[in-house]
């Protein structure tokens, strides 16, 4: 009989406490993410697939005089909501540009035109400007232009938020058309390297084969095995192991005041009530940004259920003490 009262308040003290021992846990483990991801140097294994590279980078690498090498070296950047910038620089020899300067009229654009593949992200080649009326003189007397930053266009929903995957491909060339012509013609180029450089929150593979990059089509084995050459960029981008885990880790923060109604019945469910609505709005916030033209993702939905059942635990409770017969009541 005393083991019993014993295990008996062992087991009511373990109820009345495990949403703060829960609590204690998820702050450490998130603690314990974000010092692994502040000690983590850019050479160690979180910085590890934040970085790829497409194009011939060898004949940089290899050149003997880089200074009469004509290159167009591209950019790719990221923004916190997944939107993927494509930027870079045209470097252009001594020579080149002399036979270009006369042509100070004429326009170039580089354009992403569309990967050997049975789907291609886009039907239509993408062309971003390149500013040439603006040159700098670096090493060499080498001319540098830039192109402007420009959103990338991929396949992909942010409404899958924090599962969101995201698909670019492209061929990349340089395009040039005079003042009385309407077609762009190519120039030609010693190489052109693309250099992928995401934020630690976004990760990138860099697709080697047809099938590594298409989906939601049948290939066949010989498609499957096709391999994209180096002037052709495949890129799959997703969000972090990390970042994942971390949004996991706040929505189950925000189910704490639920257990705690569900433990607690007699506690004003009031001030619960608030804290979860006051932590969906600082989470929304710092993941998403503020709410745009109405907006929503599939984890404003968690929100809302989470939201819901904070409101409905009270409600239940209510419902149990009315449903349970009294002492003295008739039937009782």
């Amino acid at each position: 009989m005393t083991f019993g009262i014993f295990f008996r308040g062992l087991r009511n003290q373990a109820c009345r406490y495990s949403p703060l021992l829960l609590a204690v846990i998820l702050l450490s483990m998130a603690a314990f993410i974000g010092y692994d991801y502040f000690r983590t140097p850019p050479q160690g294994d979180l910085w590890r697939g934040h970085w790829a590279g497409c194009g011939n980078f060898h004949t940089l690498i290899d050149a003997a005089d880089r200074n009469k090498l004509d290159y167009l070296s591209l950019d790719i950047t990221d923004k916190e909501t997944g939107q993927l910038f494509i930027s870079g620089e045209l470097i252009l020899s001594a020579d080149t540009y002399k036979k270009l300067r006369q042509k100070d009229d004429w326009s170039a654009a580089v354009s992403l035109g569309e990967l050997r593949s049975p789907r291609a992200s886009f039907g239509i080649d993408q062309y971003i400007d390149v500013d040439m009326q603006k040159g700098e003189r670096r090493w060499g007397n080498a001319m540098v232009f830039r192109v402007k930053e420009t959103r990338l266009h991929a396949s992909g929903w942010l409404r899958d938020f924090p599962f969101d995957t995201y698909r670019a491909g492209f061929v990349p060339s340089l395009k040039m058309s005079g003042p009385r012509e309407s077609n762009w013609t190519t120039v030609p180029l010693d190489t052109i390297i693309t250099n992928v450089r995401l934020s630690d929150s976004m990760t990138v593979d860099k697709a080697v084969a047809w099938s590594d990059y298409v989906d939601n089509m049948v290939l066949t084995a010989a498609e499957r095995k096709t391999t994209y050459g180096e002037d052709e960029c495949a890129l799959i981008v997703r969000r972090a192991p990390w970042y994942r885990t971390m949004v996991v880790l706040l929505i189950v923060l925000l189910c704490i005041p639920a257990a705690y109604l569900v433990f607690r019945p007699d506690d004003n469910p009031g001030v619960d009530l608030i804290a979860v609505i006051l932590g969906v709005a600082t989470i929304r916030q710092f993941l998403l940004g503020n709410l745009v033209d109405w907006t929503l993702y599939s984890i404003d939905m968690v929100f809302v259920l989470v939201t819901v059942i904070t409101a409905a635990i009270p409600l239940w409770h209510i419902y149990r003490r009315h449903d349970v017969p009294r002492a003295g009541d008739p039937g009782s």
